[in-house]
C-alpha cells in the first residue's frame, strides 16, 4: 500500500508540472495508478415548473465497480438549454464522495428541453461515461414563450394522466410506513427496513405526484463520451486553477515565470506557482474563498512583457447535445395553474422558510502566527503610509532609489542593530493583493483606511519565490484595488464552491406552530445524505396543506456497487 502511494504522488509530482498538456503516456501511467471515475446524478424531480427548485445530487462512483470513489475533491454541474444556453454552472466540493446542490428556477426560464450534465476533472478522461446527463423538463406558466430549436431532434408531448390511481406500497419494500393516509401538517415517520445490512449514502425525496406524463423516448439519465483533445489531472486535493503565459512580443510561452493568484478578502487567499516548458501555470486550492474576484500577476521585473490567459473548465461538448421541442397538453392547464399559485405563495413566504448555510469558516492567512500585527488605531496616526512606517513600523522601513520606493524588512536575527538583507525584497501585499508599484502607494495613498499592518520578519518560502519578509496591509473595508490594466495583470471572476445547506423542513409539534404561515410545499422532503449503516433508519417530516398522492424515493448506490432504489406512497387528504 505504502509502494502504491509513493507511486502515485511520484507520477503527479511530474504530471502537475505539465498540467493541461500532460501527454498520453503520462495519463496512461496515472490512469494505471489511480480508478477510473464517473458521476452519478440523481435529482428531485425531471419535471419542474418556474418558481421551483432543481434540487440534485451528484455522487463520484469507480467507472467500472460502482464502488464510491475518493479520487476528485470537486465536481461540476451544468444546467444547458438549447442552442448553447447555459443557465447554470455551479462548482461543488465533494465530501465523502457527494455533490450536492440546488437550482431556484427563476420566471426569466422558457418553457424547454434541458440537460443536467455532470463531471469531475478526472472522469473528462474516460473514453466511456465521462459527463453523466439527465434530461429536464421546465415548464413556465408566466409566459407562453418556448425555447428556440433549429433542429430540434422530436417533439416530446406533456399530457395529463391517470397513473395515480394505481399507486400502492409493496410488502417487501425498504420503505415502510405507520399508515398510508394522513391529515395535513401530521407528523410522519419513514423507517427503512434495512434487513438486508444495506452500507451506504443514499437520497431521500418525498414529492407530490402529479396526473402529468411525460412521453419520450429519453432515458432518464444517461453518459457522454468526451472527444477530448486534452488530458486533465484529478483534482486530488481540491480545485485546480490553470493558465497560461506568453511573450506578448513574440508569442512564445514563457518559461518558469512567477505568477501570484490572489483572492482579496479578510482572509485571503494568496498563492504563487511557476509556469512549466509549456508556459502552463497551475494552483491547487485547497481552502475555502469567499470571494469570487481572482488576480492574477506575473511576478518578474520584466512583467509588462507578458500576457496572462486563464484555461476554461467549463462543459464545451455542445455538440453531442440534442433537444427536443415540447408541445403542453390543455388537459394539464388546471394542474399547472394549481401549481404556479402554490410555488407563488411558498415563494412569498421565503423569508421564513430558508435553508440553513453551514457558515464559511476561513483558515489564517498564510503567514500565521508568525507576523507581528501593527494596529494603527493604538498609536497616534499618520496620514502617508511612508510617515506611518517611519513613526510606528519598528521592524520594517522605505527607502528611495532612483525615483523608485522600496519596503525592507529589518533583518530576524540583528533587529537591534537594524541590518538587514538589500538582496531579496519583502512580499508587499494590499488586503491579499500582490502590490509591485508602490510609488502612488507611498506618497499617496491615505493612511486612515488602513486598519492593521503585519511584518513577517526573515526570508520566506512561498511556492517558487523567495522574499525577503512580508508587510501586508490590511484596509478597514478590504476593498484595495489595483490601477494597472496591463496584460501581465489578469482580473477574473471564479464562482466559488456551493455552500453546504441544511435543508429547511417545518416543525408543526404545538397545534398554533408556524400556524398563520401557510404551507405549500409538493417537495415535503429532500436528504441528498442520508446514510444507511447496514441497521433500520427512521426519517422523519410534517405532510403540509396540498392534498394528493406523495412519492418517497430512496435512491443511490451501496458502498459495494449495488444499485439501490425504492419507492413508497402516501396520501394527504
Amino acid at each position: 500500500m505504502k509502494n502504491h502511494i509513493f507511486i502515485l504522488v511520484a507520477l503527479l509530482a511530474i504530471c502537475t508540472k505539465q498540467y493541461g498538456q500532460i501527454s498520453n503516456k503520462q495519463l496512461e501511467d496515472l490512469q494505471a495508478n489511480i480508478p477510473l471515475e464517473k458521476i452519478y446524478l440523481q435529482t428531485n424531480a425531471n419535471l419542474l415548473l418556474a418558481g421551483e427548485y432543481l434540487k440534485y445530487k451528484a455522487a463520484t462512483l469507480n467507472l467500472n465497480s460502482n464502488v464510491p470513489s475518493d479520487i476528485s475533491k470537486m465536481v461540476y454541474v451544468s444546467l444547458i438549454g438549447a442552442n448553447n444556453t447555459i443557465v447554470f454552472n455551479h462548482k461543488i466540493t465533494v465530501l465523502n464522495n457527494n455533490a450536492t446542490g440546488d437550482f431556484f428556477i427563476p420566471a426569466s426560464i422558457k418553457t424547454g428541453h434541458y440537460k443536467l450534465i455532470s463531471y469531475s476533472n478526472w472522469s473528462k478522461n474516460n473514453t466511456i461515461k465521462s459527463y453523466a446527463v439527465k434530461n429536464i423538463y421546465i415548464i413556465n406558466p408566466f409566459t407562453t414563450e418556448t425555447q428556440a430549436l433549429t433542429t430540434p431532434k422530436d417533439t416530446i408531448k406533456i399530457s395529463s394522466s391517470n397513473s395515480l390511481a394505481r399507486k400502492k406500497n409493496l410488502e417487501n419494500n425498504l420503505i415502510t410506513l405507520a399508515k398510508d393516509n394522513y391529515n395535513k401538517r401530521e407528523h410522519v415517520e419513514v423507517t427503512i427496513a434495512n434487513s438486508s445490512a444495506i452500507f451506504g449514502s443514499f437520497s431521500v425525496s418525498v414529492r407530490k405526484l402529479d396526473a402529468i406524463q411525460i412521453k419520450t423516448n429519453y432515458p432518464n439519465t444517461t453518459y457522454l463520451n468526451a472527444k477530448k483533445t486534452v488530458n486533465y489531472l484529478p483534482e486530488l486535493r481540491g480545485e485546480i486553477i490553470s493558465g497560461i503565459v506568453t511573450n506578448s512580443s513574440t508569442n512564445q510561452k514563457a518559461v518558469n515565470k512567477t505568477v501570484s493568484l490572489s483572492f482579496p478578502a479578510k482572509n485571503f487567499l494568496f498563492k504563487n506557482a511557476a509556469t512549466n516548458q509549456n508556459g502552463t501555470f497551475y494552483f491547487v486550492i485547497d481552502e475555502s474563498y469567499s470571494q469570487e474576484n481572482a488576480i492574477f500577476q506575473i511576478q518578474e521585473n520584466d512583467r509588462e512583457n507578458y500576457s496572462i490567459a486563464i484555461n476554461d473548465k467549463t462543459f464545451t461538448e455542445f455538440d453531442q447535445l440534442t433537444f427536443s421541442s415540447i408541445e403542453l397538453d390543455e388537459s394539464i392547464s388546471e394542474v399547472l395553474k394549481n401549481k404556479s399559485i402554490q410555488n407563488q405563495i411558498e415563494n412569498a413566504y421565503y423569508q421564513a422558510k430558508q435553508d440553513s448555510i453551514v457558515a464559511f469558516s476561513p483558515r489564517p492567512v498564510f503567514y500565521h502566527p508568525l507576523a507581528k500585527r501593527f494596529v494603527l488605531d493604538d498609536y497616534n496616526r499618520f496620514p502617508t503610509i511612508k510617515e506611518t512606517f517611519t513613526e510606528i513600523i519598528s521592524n520594517a522601513y522605505i527607502t528611495k532609489n532612483k525615483g523608485q520606493y522600496m519596503f525592507h524588512v529589518r533583518d530576524l536575527s540583528e533587529v537591534s542593530t537594524h541590518s538587514n538583507i538589500q538582496s531579496i525584497p519583502p512580499l508587499i501585499l494590499f488586503d491579499g493583493i500582490l502590490v509591485q508599484d508602490l510609488n502612488d502607494l507611498v506618497d499617496y495613498y491615505d493612511s486612515n483606511k488602513i486598519e492593521y499592518i503585519d511584518v513577517v520578519n526573515g526570508q520566506y518560502v512561498l511556492g517558487s519565490k523567495v522574499y525577503d519578509g512580508i508587510i501586508a496591509i490590511k484596509t478597514f473595508d478590504s476593498a484595495f484595488s489595483l490601477k494597472s490594466n496591463n496584460s501581465n495583470i489578469k482580473e477574473i471572476t471564479i464562482d466559488k464552491p456551493l455552500p453546504n445547506k441544511t435543508y429547511y423542513h417545518p416543525q408543526y409539534t404545538h397545534s398554533t406552530q408556524n400556524a398563520n404561515i401557510p404551507d405549500y410545499r409538493t417537495q415535503l422532503f429532500w436528504n441528498p445524505k442520508v446514510e444507511l449503516i447496514g441497521k433500520n433508519k427512521t426519517l422523519s417530516f410534517f405532510t403540509s396543506d396540498v392534498e394528493g398522492t406523495f412519492e418517497i424515493t430512496l435512491e443511490g448506490y451501496s458502498n459495494t456497487g449495488n444499485y439501490i432504489v425504492s419507492k413508497a406512497y402516501l396520501a394527504v387528504n
